[in-house]
């Protein structure tokens, strides 16, 4: 199973209203929710966030969708790439440093860089597939890679040379982008730089990188959900606010039939609801220990429908009950 980060689409509902379309409905006709995208940095499926952008560009009559929303992007949105990136003093050593470390963004993505004559093609191999194609997500991450490369280069990100591996669009009175050069029905996803630009010393190298950056890279490393049972934490602590964080929606979202899920998550000798009474009940512990919420809005957060039924959960898993595991935390 392909993961991608739910920032990487960030801007995602506000191009849509601005498109006119109802991007909340989008959202849900592929499982996700709001709650997964409104500054939330999750791994969601990978090849359900594809389809996603490719039934709003349908909706949208929006051929250039993906490549429109990085257009008011920021770095961020590649996640940690940029800090790999910044240990490399020239620009084709920053480019393979973000491709050894790409997992951290998006898993079934590769970057390689090809020397052709005087150029270099850095392209994009995808291994998800959706049945609407993923022409959108090859746009967003071109364009996420234009982003990266202006960063380093300090050329303008709308002057680099587009090719996609996709038919052109058919539409003829769709919304532009500003990038200069898009190529479509090409034998390759990628851009074409100089070969000599990847001579020339990153813009973002440091030449002495402190050790408070080299230890978050190794943080960022360790931190990447490699089991399904962090991908689901992940996923539930993200949904558990917004009301529905059902076992159905948390398989959804990483592209699992919910029985599956059960048993994978049983192989690993965890069950779902094991996974979110301990996501509750270290969100209520924490809450309760800083009292930043009242008990009755804290059992609301935690998916409660009144305070009566979190009272109860919680007397069962510390033998106290709200008030006094507070008191009792407040004294000691």
């Amino acid at each position: 199973m392909y993961l991608a980060k739910s920032y990487s689409i960030t801007g995602y509902q506000r191009l849509v209203t601005e498109l006119g379309y109802n991007p909340v409905a989008l959202m849900k006709s592929e499982g996700f929710v709001p709650a997964q995208f409104n500054g939330a940095d999750l791994f969601v499926s990978y090849s359900k966030l594809a389809e996603l952008l490719e039934r709003t560009a349908l909706e949208c009559q929006q051929p250039l969708f993906g490549l429109l929303l990085t257009q008011h992007q920021p770095l961020e949105a590649i996640g940690p790439l940029p800090l790999f990136a910044a240990q490399a003093e020239t620009i084709g050593e920053a480019l393979n440093k973000v491709s050894s470390a790409l997992y951290l963004q998006a898993s079934g993505v590769h970057v390689r860089q090809i020397p052709v004559g005087d150029n270099t093609q850095v392209l994009m191999d995808f291994d998800i597939s959706t049945p609407l194609g993923i022409t959108q997500i090859k746009l967003l991450s071109l364009g996420h890679l234009c982003n990266f490369v202006a960063e380093i280069t300090g050329l303008s990100r709308y002057n680099f040379d587009i090719s996609i591996s996709a038919p052109a669009p058919y539409q003829k009175d769709y919304r532009q982008s500003d990038y200069r050069q898009v190529h479509f029905d090409q034998h390759f996803c990628g851009i074409t730089l100089s070969t000599r630009l990847l001579t020339q010393q990153n813009r973002q190298y440091a030449s002495a990188i402190s050790s408070s950056i080299k230890r978050h890279v190794e943080f960022l490393r360790d931190q990447f959900p490699t089991s399904l049972e962090e991908q689901v934490r992940q996923v539930a602590s993200a949904l558990l606010a917004s009301g529905d964080c059902s076992l159905e929606l948390v398989a959804s979202s990483l592209d699992l039939h919910p029985r599956m899920l059960q048993l994978k998550l049983k192989e690993q000798d965890v069950s779902y609801s094991q996974i979110m009474r301990e996501i509750r009940q270290t969100l209520a512990e924490d809450h309760l220990r800083r009292k930043s919420m009242s008990v009755t809005d804290l059992a609301l957060n935690l998916g409660y429908a009144d305070a009566s039924v979190f009272s109860t959960k919680f007397k069962q898993w510390t033998g106290l009950s709200p008030k006094q595991w507070q008191k009792k935390v407040g004294s000691s």
